[in-house]
């Protein structure tokens, strides 16, 4: 049997945190398997070294801002001869990086034709994994993420603005799988569904062990932790306006991240009204229709063309002047206050067990002080006797003596 190579895709906002997380936690029961999850020891902006698929798309940039394209082929090239060492030992090495499905959508499609090329190379084979999630969450759900990272392009757009022109964020899934099987074969794709209620086993970690061939068994370890906990329009709205502030900048990001993730998880709003209005969501979901049918049936073999669950929220359209929006306000800036008043406290406590440290470094420097200054008077005064002793020893001839005897 061949060596595969597994590259994990995503796409954005379908459990690519949890599955990476079990990954990274589970190393030695993938490699009793002979699977092999490598953490590569390289360091992009804004990127976990648990994205051990990065390399193979991602953008390195300089001090000034521009695109590093020489350190780019470096660190692939590198990263190839990673896997060439991990396929010495294993049979299967396993890559993701949620980047890759719209970074190579966007700009970077050949790195698909090198990786297949240096795969063909070896003889092994390549399998990608993508995650497809309905496109109308994976619209609110995409953006809602840049805004709350703060710190691209779209942080700083109103739903409005991004859902007239979805452009950055590839949603048409049919004509980017398409293309990527002309490259690798469309028998070595593997999509899978995000829908919590269908997965295999019950749980994201189980469902991709399937796709690689593998059952969740006690051999794992699991965290029920929660990752990127979902973020209400009204908490939303208030952070993209933060982004907006110029005085915002990488100083201040991971402050206001962390936030807003401290008010998500801890003040669910009581606003529960949708970016979308049941009917724009329908009309948007139209667009995608025969792309999904096409995706169901050429690629799960499903007859009946049906790829997601045609649940409906029905809930409201948000509007920036909803009732609750004064009392999130409130409770999100009453969070910003706390958090910060515990960090100034901490920092306190610091500075307090600090000048206590340098306290008894200066107690510690006095009595060595003292030490060194009584050695030294011993040493003089002995000194002094010496040479006294010396002195009345010449005077009374006995240094002749001594001689003469």
């Amino acid at each position: 049997m061949k060596k595969t190579l597994y590259v994990h895709i995503g796409t954005p906002k379908t459990g690519t945190t949890a599955i990476q997380l079990f990954c990274e936690a589970n190393q030695e029961a993938f490699r009793k398997k002979g699977y092999d999850y490598p953490i590569l020891p390289f360091k992009y902006r804004y990127v976990s070294l648990r994205r051990n698929g990065h390399f193979l798309a991602g953008s390195i940039w300089d001090e000034e801002g521009n695109r590093d394209v020489e350190k780019e082929k470096e660190a692939l090239k590198l990263g190839y001869e990673m896997l060439e060492e991990s396929f010495k030992t294993y049979d299967n090495v396993v890559l993701s990086d949620e980047n890759l499905w719209n970074r190579t959508a966007y700009g970077k499609f050949e790195a698909w034709k090198s990786l297949k090329k240096f795969v063909d190379s070896h003889g092994w084979q390549l399998k990608i994994i993508v995650y497809l999630r309905r496109q109308d969450e994976m619209a609110v759900s995409w953006l809602k993420q840049q805004i709350q990272n703060g710190w691209n392009k779209y942080c700083k757009l109103e739903w409005e603005t991004f859902i007239k022109n979805t452009k950055g964020l590839m949603l048409d899934y049919y004509s980017f799988l398409e293309k990527l099987g002309k490259v690798i074969g469309k028998e070595n794709i593997i999509v899978r569904v995000f829908e919590r209620d269908n997965f295999h086993g019950g749980r994201i970690e189980a469902d991709f062990l399937d796709a690689l061939g593998l059952e969740l068994t006690k051999d794992y370890e699991v965290s029920d932790e929660k990752h990127n906990l979902t973020i209400s329009c009204n908490a939303c709205e208030i952070k993209r306006i933060i982004n907006e502030l110029p005085d915002h900048d990488r100083e201040t990001l991971p402050f206001v991240r962390k936030v807003t993730e401290q008010y998500v998880g801890t003040n669910p709003s009581e606003e529960k009204s949708e970016w979308f209005s049941p009917e724009e969501r329908k009309k948007f979901l139209e667009k995608y229709k025969d792309c999904n049918e096409k995706i169901a049936r050429e690629f799960l073999h499903r007859e009946d063309g049906r790829l997601f669950s045609d649940a409906m929220k029905e809930s409201p359209k948000w509007q920036k002047n909803n009732p609750n929006m004064l009392w999130d306000v409130i409770r999100f800036f009453g969070e910003m206050n706390l958090l910060q008043q515990k960090e100034i406290e901490a920092l306190r406590q610091e500075n307090k067990n600090r000048m206590e440290e340098i306290r008894e470094l200066k107690n510690a420097d006095r009595e060595l002080r003292r030490e060194l200054k009584a050695r030294i008077r011993d040493l003089e005064q002995t000194a002094l006797l010496f040479r006294l002793r010396r002195k009345t020893r010449h005077l009374l001839g006995m240094d002749k003596t001594e001689e003469n005897a």
